[in-house]
């Protein structure tokens, strides 16, 4: 986190501190982040109490190079927002490997699905679509669904792994409908991958309509937008490795070597679970949808296939005809109000009994 205001404390019984205040303007910068130094830890595993028989589930950190793709299609929100950042994006640009396939698609306003200008349509190579991207207005506000239904196109023509890679400023409005795109991954199964890149913090409305789709995924910003869009596109072009959790469910038995493993909690286990729950749905086969729902109730998950009913009382369970979970399975964390009401108790109950102290000492009383 690029601020001053926040001091690391050492950890006390497992816990790490970093007291401070950050403000709003530095929060809702995308670059905003915590990073913590990794223990030298690549293996770690838990009990699994949602079997029977033994089971622990394992997970290890490896290093993988990214299955290569075929084509990338860049979609550019030219929204008047996005101006700022056109500099960033070209330079970004510049890093993609000269004879790797890429398109770059422009997301302009009033763009028509079907009649977006050719001109829009860049395939020459890096520094071809930088220089387009020099020559492009940033005006308005622009509807980038039609852009990512040109960009699905483009990237499924091509047989093989291909990807969409949409830089884009919150689009806070759904000027036109999304259920067509997100029907084209419904349809298709193992579509191209949809990489998400906001510019900005906030609420979009195409992402939350796509919401789901395992092939959409959001990309964390942690730095500046050139640096972390140069680091996607070597993960994408496989020129660099990245870090990936595999998790497994293991029966504990004497093959069973945990001796460099760390012990952490069962939430591993809901982690493990919810893989093999996303990994069902992938298929999108509704035959399979019962067991991937059955895994997720075991589990206590919130999915596509899953939800989580909080009722107050025993007697409202009871008229639902559901059975509450046992307490102990379900991770709490007090409510900001409840804190709040237990701290203010405390000092309360502690300035009465000051105030009785007091009274005794002088020979009063308190009522």
């Amino acid at each position: 986190m690029y601020t001053d205001s926040l001091m690391a404390e050492g950890p006390v019984s497992g816990t790490f501190v970093l007291p401070g205040a950050v403000r709003d303007a530095e929060l809702s910068q995308p670059g905003t982040s915590i990073r913590l130094d990794r223990k030298d830890m690549k293996q770690i595993w838990s009990k699994d109490p949602f079997q029977t028989g033994g089971f622990v589930v394992q997970q290890s950190v490896e290093e993988r190079r990214p299955n290569h793709l075929n084509r990338i299609v860049i979609v550019v929100d030219t929204s008047a927002s996005m101006s700022e950042w056109s500099d960033e994006i070209r330079e970004a640009m510049r890093s993609l490997p000269p004879q790797f396939d890429v398109k770059l698609v422009f997301a302009e306003a009033d763009d028509a699905y079907d009649n977006i200008p050719i001109k829009n349509l860049t395939g020459y190579g890096p520094e071809e679509m930088a220089t387009a991207l020099r020559s492009a207005s940033f005006v308005g506000g622009a509807d980038n669904a039609p852009a990512l239904l040109k960009a699905w196109e483009l990237a499924a023509e091509r047989p093989g792994n291909n990807a969409i890679v949409w830089i884009h400023s919150p689009q806070l409005l759904q000027l036109k409908p999304v259920e067509e795109l997100r029907q084209r991954w419904e349809r298709h199964p193992y579509g191209p991958l949809l990489y998400s890149v906001p510019v900005t913090n906030g609420s979009d409305e195409i992402e939350k309509r796509l919401d789901g789709i395992n092939e959409v995924k959001l990309v964390p910003r942690m730095d500046r937008l050139r640096f972390d869009l140069e680091r996607l596109f070597a993960q994408l072009t496989s020129q660099t490795t990245t870090l990936e959790f595999v998790r497994s469910s293991r029966k504990m038995d004497q093959r069973l070597d945990l001796t460099n493993a760390y012990q952490t909690s069962d939430h591993l286990a809901r982690l493990w679970a919810n893989d093999e729950v996303t990994r069902i749905l992938t298929a999108r086969d509704q035959s399979l949808n019962d067991a991937a729902t059955t895994l997720a109730v075991r589990y206590q998950l919130v999915t596509p296939v899953s939800g989580a009913v909080v009722l107050e009382t025993a007697e409202q369970y009871r008229a639902a005809g559901l059975q509450p979970v046992e307490p102990g399975t379900v991770p709490t964390i007090p409510e900001p109000e409840i804190a709040v009401l237990m701290l203010v108790a405390g000092v309360f109950l502690i300035l009465l009994t000051y105030v009785k102290y007091r009274a005794r000492r002088r020979g009063g009383c308190v009522v």
